[in-house]
């Protein structure tokens, strides 16, 4: 059960019913969206719906978990979420479809108990890979005689780096990013 407060009076605007122990973890992604983690091993999703207030998305609850949800949080831009838990595992989520992206385990197995660390993870996992994209983009740029990278080579280099879900996943916000971007100009 969660509860949703508005204001410095703490009035209880709605009660959210859908974990069956405790909320741990919980992070506002706008106004409109809600995710929580819960002692019960899952991460839920609540989008805001006019006249009816927070609803549960139809692809919530996530679960991947084996232990206590120890703490979620959004990615700056909305498109991830990480999760973390005392089973030593930080778990990355597309926002967009509730999609497991990519579990990351602790090297030694211990938990996952601080949002600090489980977010000092997903951004090591990130800088990494955006090190190793811009490596093989590199490399396919000069195969292809080019002094200059291109968004092609990009997607060829996150195609062949990420797996599965992950590269559909980067393609398609990445491909946004830079429409959204050549188009402000």
């Amino acid at each position: 059960m969660s509860r949703s407060f508005v204001g410095n009076s703490f009035k209880i605007l709605q009660v959210l019913h859908g974990h069956t122990s405790d909320v741990t973890s919980c992070d506002f992604v706008s106004p409109s969206t809600i995710v929580t983690g819960s002692s019960d091993k899952t991460v839920r999703v609540w989008d805001w719906k006019v006249g009816s207030g927070y609803e549960e998305r139809s692809s919530s609850p996530l679960r991947a978990h084996k232990y206590q949800v120890t703490c979620v949080r959004v990615s700056p831009q909305g498109s991830l979420l990480a999760s973390s838990s005392v089973d030593g595992t930080a778990i990355i989520w597309s926002m967009h479809n509730c999609v497991k992206l990519y579990t990351i385990t602790q090297v030694n197995g211990d938990a996952i108990r601080v949002c600090s660390k489980a977010m000092s993870i997903m951004n090591s996992f990130v800088n990494d890979i955006f090190e190793r994209i811009a490596a093989e983009a590199s490399r396919l740029a000069q195969y292809n005689k080019r002094s200059t990278i291109t968004s092609r080579e990009i997607q060829t280099a996150v195609r062949l780096l990420l797996p599965g879900e992950l590269a559909k996943h980067a393609v398609s916000e990445g491909t946004k990013a830079v429409t959204k971007y050549t188009s402000s100009k």
